[in-house]
């Protein structure tokens, strides 16, 4: 067996209360920073838009009005996601970043990262900190800056004792704001909403194997799933395309693991793979490395499909991966992991199933007309438990009014449903969560 040094390798409701009497109101105290607060609090006030909406002036003395605050984003960049704001009268869409004090977009060093040149305004909560030019994005844009402080309603000890930013953004209890379209939604009509997009986000991944299937074979269909289900959100695109690039077939051809991850690790320097915020373990090198052991592992992949959705338990076909130097190390020439990690770990795999195996076999059904075999596997789907689930679909369940579902295919249900974003501004729930998914 041909071996590589790999280490030597380098590489490559409250605020509509305050404003309708539902509280007593105190004049706006004089602001000063109490101590503790967190950041999270002054991303809940904007969240809440826990503020006077009237008379909104940025730094520069531009007029502001918040058409929508955002998304509030859960992972690397911007806190919110997709805000809508007007300034003298001109709509912008963007992200939204939010700080404690005035100087903190040039603290965190965001003036440097690209991530953050879809901003459109930068808020905080206090001015301060001594910065005498605005902020600007690493693109040479300079933004507006709104400071919350002169426009609280309230003292921000009260908003502190009344808020509990720790439960927040997926807070069990809404906040009222406007009214809109969720409301007019009965419980049973958002649970069939829920359940028929779930059957429809399966649909469309079933389709779409079929297509791969009769385009390339059955075999190298399945091998390219795999390598984008491997890919995860950031890499599907370009680990798609080194599986196109470097065919199943060629691939195992070398007959050698280690070979066979070299081969795949020629492609890094022709694609471009996103690495900023994705944790070691999931480095795209170490994954592709796995994509390899499991081709050399299941030559056959269209057939080990089948084995896994048609087993009792498909939990435990989990593929278990071992490599001398991948089972320990995120990159070619990386430091060593403190201690081996599986190459596929246990969620991976429950989410291989419900992405890409369940849909692959439904497809193969459609193909032939298996009537009752598409029963069979829809059935399947229908009964797989919910993986841990992830921002998406905790955002989405909050909107809704709903329960996390316990139910794999709802998941997926709440996960079409964001992603064809059609759906209304957040929903009002006064009474914790509605009705529960998969009870």
């Amino acid at each position: 067996m041909m071996t590589f040094d790999w280490n030597a390798l380098d590489g490559g409701g409250l605020a509509a209360n305050m404003r309708t009497g539902g509280l007593v109101l105190r004049e706006p105290a004089v602001f000063h920073e109490p101590t503790p607060l967190s950041e999270r609090l002054a991303q809940v006030l904007w969240q809440e838009q826990l503020f006077s909406p009237k008379n909104l002036r940025t730094t520069d003395g531009r007029r502001l009005r918040v058409i929508h605050p955002g998304t509030w984003n859960m992972e690397g960049g911007p806190d919110f996601a997709r805000a809508e704001i007007e300034l003298d009268g001109s709509v912008c869409r963007g992200d939204v970043e939010v700080h404690l004090r005035g100087n903190d977009w040039h603290a965190h060093g965001h003036e440097r990262n690209p991530a953050y040149n879809r901003v459109v305004l930068d808020v905080s909560l206090w001015a301060g900190g001594g910065v005498e030019h605005p902020p600007r994005r690493a693109d040479g844009e300079t933004l507006p800056q709104l400071v919350l402080s002169p426009f609280l309603e309230c003292a921000l000890e009260e908003l502190q004792e009344s808020l509990d930013p720790d439960r927040y953004p997926f807070a069990l209890i809404r906040l009222a704001r406007p009214a809109n379209a969720f409301q007019h939604m009965s419980k049973e009509e958002v649970l069939r909403w829920v359940e028929e997009e779930g059957m429809r986000r399966m649909a469309q991944k079933s389709g779409r194997a079929g297509e791969l299937v009769s385009r390339f074979g059955a075999n190298q269909a399945a091998y390219l799933l795999m390598a984008e289900s491997l890919g995860y959100k950031h890499n599907k695109a370009a680990f798609f395309g080194v599986a196109a690039a470097v065919p199943l077939r060629r691939l195992l051809a070398r007959n050698d693991p280690d070979r066979m991850i070299e081969m795949l690790l020629a492609e890094c320097g022709r694609l471009t793979f996103r690495v900023f915020q994705v944790r070691p373990a999931n480095h795209p090198e170490r994954r592709l490395a796995a994509l390899a052991l499991l081709a050399h592992s299941r030559p056959d992949l269209a057939g080990w499909f089948e084995m896994a959705v048609n087993a009792a338990n498909p939990d435990s076909l989990r593929p278990v991966l071992r490599h001398p130097f991948w089972s320990c190390h995120a990159r070619r020439g990386g430091p060593l992991i403190h201690s081996p990690m599986a190459l596929i770990g246990q969620e991976r795999w429950r989410e291989m199933l419900v992405n890409v195996i369940i849909p692959f076999c439904h497809s193969r059904r459609m193909m032939a007309g298996d009537g009752k075999g598409v029963g069979e596997i829809e059935r399947v789907y229908r009964e797989r438990a919910a993986s841990p689930g992830n921002c998406v679909t905790r955002r989405m369940a909050y909107e809704l009014g709903v329960a996390l579902p316990r139910l794999a295919w709802l998941q997926q249900g709440l996960i079409q449903i964001e992603r064809q974003g059609n759906f209304p501004a957040p929903a009002i729930r006064e009474n914790g969560p509605s009705p529960g998914l998969g009870d």
